[in-house]
């Protein structure tokens, strides 16, 4: 888990750079705040599907592909990523959320480090959903090649 947050860190800085780079302004993304309300959309039905993963995973104890999944030390590792990506999720709503009542149409200090971390916590936020699938994926053709 920690290398997967190293990870989603690294990138996400290294997108800030290139961000930083090229002097992307908040006015230079047309409906910025369409964008917003999209990613609050967006991210409250992710975290809510990944809620109920969650949620279901101890009620499947009988299900063969769970009892292989423990067995492979699997389960941790999807419940780890699964929890890293509904809090990241969360806190990509909280800020899309708060960034719904700044005033966007100008660019000052607040709206540029807005956007900045705007920016970090999607990418990483997007890169921890993908760790969840490509970790379930992973050991979903594990469990498969044994049956």
């Amino acid at each position: 888990m920690k290398r997967t947050i190293s990870i989603a860190i690294i990138i996400g800085l290294f997108i800030e750079v290139i961000v930083l780079y090229f002097r992307l302004e908040i006015t230079d993304i047309p409906l910025f705040k369409d964008l917003l309300s999209a990613t609050i959309s967006m991210g409250s039905i992710a975290v809510g599907f990944l809620a109920a993963a969650i949620t279901l995973m101890p009620s499947l104890e009988g299900n063969k592909f769970l009892s292989k999944l423990k067995q492979l030390g699997g389960y941790k590792k999807i419940l780890n990523a699964l929890l890293l990506a509904i809090a990241l999720l969360f806190i990509l709503c909280l800020i899309s959320l708060v960034g719904l009542f700044f005033d966007l149409e100008t660019v000052s200090t607040i709206t540029s480090l807005f956007l900045y971390l705007w920016i970090f916590f999607f990418i990483v936020a997007i890169y921890s959903v993908s760790v969840v699938i490509v970790t379930f994926l992973f050991y979903l053709r594990l469990s498969a090649d044994d049956y």
